[in-house]
């Protein structure tokens, strides 16, 4: 193929190349026989290559086959095994079985045996504990007879807690009467002090223990025993059961004094006497002898009180006369329903005194309704104006010390204070303007208190009236305050009125002291000194009251001395006012579970005001003891001016709740500056960025 390929090739060659052809084809022929050679090695490679191709799928047939023969003799051969470990499987689990059903066999015949052996023991521990239980139940009979016996006293006190007087009396009354001789057979002065400590061993076992035959008692009754067989207190109860004895015979005599009394006057105040005597040993006394006290109580009742008390009654009746005779009358009345004092008194006892406390009302009901008219004529002859309120005054402390008490037994005498409050409405509303004058004349606080106290009753304050005057009262305080703190006297200010000045705050239409706007107009009205003839001052007419009055003397536009005054009174209100917010939200809510901060601080608060005031009722606003203007100078690159002044304060105020404003005037030295500006609506005074107005 080869050579057909080389012949191809050389007939394609162009002619001038066909000479050089001629001379390789020795060459050519030479290559061609080596590929001739070379495709025959190839041929021959390729059937020894298909030769070993065909034994080595040969061998791997042989191979396979020999490999399947091999698994399936395996197979044979686990099949085989598989059916032998089965059928020895089998034959080991029959084993098992036979081997675990004759081994819960022998279990089973184990377990019955020993529940048998068990419910013999459980049999015979039963009957042991039966034995235990009937022999403690036989030996504690005794003692429970002897806590049933009777009701068994607390030993506890009023307060709750053990008493050692508690204690004694149960003690007592357990040992004493034959209690204890009938529940032990022996008496209880006849034993030892080891005797009664090993008997409150035994009674303490039988309900001491939590499988005790009694502990079913009461726990008064376990504490009252425990207290009885306490043998380190056998000579304070042998003390007890002598005094017991001694009120046996003490009931029994008074018993017969009882039957012996006479149904007269002394006989009734023997009654008393005896009966008060008796009642005071019946805890004491045994039963038999507390009956036969209260048989011959009863009896003494019907025989000699109730016929001595119907002559009483009809004496009183007689006689009474006026608030002296109806006083009589309801202690009498009262003595009726107090008795009898006893349950099982006379059949009839307790209706006949009913019918003589009715007889004993009914001639009440006359009197009070004769001193209630007179009561009424005495309210309308009280007067007018100044002198019917200070009358009014007079009557109610009269009223109060006669009749007030018996008003809420007779209905009369009750509907008094109405008409009063109806009558003091009308005196208010006349004596008002008077009185309201005379506050304003009022010089001092001791002034002030004596017209409170003689005009104005502690009720007035519920009334329009009586508001009216009061509000009056605390605006005329406030400016005697002001008055005190910048030096003037009551006749300076009458004499600033005359000449046209400012009226003070508490006198001024409209202008009340406290007000939070300071006196003052528009800035120009300010600056040129005028005020109006509507009374409304600015600030260079109270700059001019306060030269007059000897106080700082102020330059047009600045703040007059009593501006800054009410001012930095307006600052201490609001301080005043957020302390006594803080006091109350720590009062009312009490501990916040979600804020410690919160309670720390309120309990910083309560704590402080405590130790300071001794009460956590609010504080009064802090009074100015002292306010003096130095001077004021224009701010520099604000508005306003810069002044200079001089404070003293009463300190009852905590600086730490009333805010910046009123903290800066509570501390630091007594002379202190501000800024003061005024607007459309007043001055304002600036401490910090924020302004009070």
């Amino acid at each position: 193929m080869r050579l057909v390929l080389v012949a191809m090739v050389c007939a394609t060659l162009p002619l001038p190349l066909a000479g050089h052809a001629a001379s390789t084809q020795a060459e050519l022929a030479k290559m061609l026989k080596e590929q001739q050679r070379a495709l025959l090695q190839e041929q021959a490679q390729a059937l020894r290559d298909a030769r070993n191709e065909a034994a080595r799928v040969q061998r791997e047939q042989q191979q396979e086959k020999a490999r399947a023969d091999r698994e399936a003799r395996q197979r044979e051969a686990q099949i085989k095994r598989d059916a032998q470990q089965k059928e020895a499987q089998i034959k080991r689990a029959d084993q098992q079985k036979e081997a675990q059903a004759k081994r819960a066999a022998e279990q089973q015949a184990n377990r019955e045996l020993q529940a048998q052996r068990q419910k013999e023991h459980q049999a015979r521990q039963a009957a042991l504990a039966q034995r235990r239980i009937d022999e403690r139940r036989k030996a504690c009979e005794p003692a429970e007879a002897w806590l049933e016996d009777g009701p068994v006293a607390s030993v506890l006190g009023a307060d709750g807690r053990v008493s050692a007087a508690a204690q004694e009396a149960a003690a007592v009354a357990l040992l004493s009467h034959g209690r204890f001789e009938r529940a032990f057979g022996r008496t209880y002065e006849s034993m030892t002090q080891e005797e009664i400590f090993a008997l409150g061993r035994q009674v303490g076992s039988c309900f001491g223990q939590p499988d005790g035959p009694l502990v079913r008692l009461s726990l008064a009754q376990k504490m009252a025993a425990s207290a009885a067989l306490n043998g380190y207190r056998q000579q304070l109860y042998l003390q007890g059961l002598e005094r017991v004895r001694a009120a046996q015979e003490t009931l029994g005599s008074v018993a017969q004094q009882l039957d012996a009394l006479a149904p007269d006057k002394a006989g009734y105040d023997k009654l008393g006497q005896l009966e008060s005597r008796g009642l005071a040993l019946l805890s004491l006394g045994s039963a038999p002898a507390v009956e036969r006290f209260k048989e011959a109580l009863a009896g003494a009742d019907a025989r000699v009180a109730l016929p001595v008390e119907q002559e009483l009654v009809r004496q009183a009746i007689s006689a009474a006369d006026g608030v002296q005779g109806l006083l009589a009358l309801d202690a009498l009345r009262a003595s009726m329903y107090r008795q009898p004092s006893l349950a099982g008194a006379a059949p009839g006892a307790k209706a006949a005194r009913h019918a003589h406390a009715e007889a004993i009302t009914v001639r009440i009901d006359e009197l009070a309704a004769g001193i209630a008219d007179i009561e009424r004529q005495r309210i309308d002859a009280l007067g007018s104006g100044l002198t019917g309120l200070e009358r009014g005054l007079q009557w109610q402390a009269d009223y109060k010390a006669r009749l007030a008490h018996l008003s809420g037994r007779v209905k009369a005498l009750a509907d008094l204070p109405r008409y009063f409050r109806e009558r003091r409405l009308a005196l208010l509303e006349a004596g008002g303007p008077a009185l309201a004058r005379a506050v304003a004349d009022s010089k001092d606080e001791q002034d002030l208190q004596a017209l409170q106290a003689r005009y104005l009753l502690a009720g007035d304050e519920t009334t329009v009236p009586g508001t009216r005057i009061l509000t009056a009262v605390a605006d005329q305080r406030r400016e005697l305050e002001k008055r005190a703190a910048l030096g003037r006297r009551p006749q300076e200010d009458r004499a600033e009125l005359a000449s046209g000045g400012p009226a003070p705050a508490s006198l001024a239409a409209g202008a009340p002291a406290g007000d939070a706007v300071a006196p003052g107009t528009s800035g120009a009205s300010g600056a040129s000194g005028a005020s109006g003839a509507s009374g409304a001052s600015s600030a260079s007419s109270a700059s001019s009251a306060s030269s007059a009055s000897g106080a700082g003397v102020s330059s047009p536009g600045e703040p007059s001395e009593e501006t800054m005054y009410d001012l930095i009174r307006t600052v201490l209100d609001q301080g005043a006012r957020k302390q006594a917010e803080m006091l109350s939200q720590c009062q009312g809510d009490g501990l916040r579970p979600g804020d410690p901060a919160m309670n720390y601080v309120c309990a910083i608060v309560l704590l402080g005001k405590g130790i300071q005031s001794g009460t956590l009722a609010p504080d009064k606003p802090a009074r100015i003891l002292k306010f003096e203007k130095l001077g004021c100078a224009p701010a520099m690159g604000k508005a306003g001016y810069i002044c200079d002044y001089e404070l003293a304060v009463e300190k009852n105020l905590n600086p730490a709740l009333v805010g910046p404003q009123a903290k800066r005037l509570l501390e630091g030295p007594s002379a202190k500056q501000a800024r003061f500006l005024q607007g459309r609506d007043g001055w304002r005074i600036f401490y910090t960025e924020d302004a009070v107005r």
